[in-house]
């Protein structure tokens, strides 16, 4: 320490303003780096608190649409164990006949044949009911399955 106060005591007032600058030059760009680091800790800052405002409102509607769902199992629930304490209706069970075999196509089911000639050129179902004197339904059903046959 008196080495110091020595050498302010032989020092010029210019070598004193001299390092006295220098000293706040050094402090002002030290200054200067802390305030600039800090800016970009600012910006850090700002940027996650953004990100967690965005993610908490995530958060809400994710919770709303998650009690939204609840809500709807819990009705679901409901009509459930409705469904399941209605007793079922007993209705008379009737006798089933049985069905009696498809038979083969020959000679004696001409217009069947002809009508599968027809759906296979492409006719329309009308004029197979017509031309080969069947019923609407059976005329359908022959277009139908030759349909399913040509996709198959």
């Amino acid at each position: 320490m008196n080495y110091l106060i020595q050498l302010i005591n032989e020092a010029s007032v210019e070598t004193i303003l001299l390092s006295a600058s220098i000293v706040m030059l050094t402090l002002n760009v030290l200054l200067l780096v802390f305030s600039k680091k800090s800016g970009k800790q600012n910006e850090v800052v700002q940027s996650l608190q953004r990100d967690l405002r965005a993610l908490t409102s995530a958060a809400l509607g994710m919770g709303g649409r998650v009690m939204e769902v609840e809500r709807q199992q819990r009705i679901n629930n409901k009509m459930q164990g409705k469904v399941q304490t209605i007793k079922p209706v007993t209705a008379p069970v009737q006798q089933v006949q049985p069905v009696q075999a498809v038979q083969p196509v020959t000679s004696s089911n001409q217009h069947y044949d002809h009508a599968i000639r027809m759906a296979q050129q492409g006719a329309k179902t009308e004029d197979i009911e017509q031309a080969c004197g069947l019923s609407k339904s059976e005329a359908e059903l022959i277009s139908i399955m030759h349909r399913l046959d040509k996709a198959g």
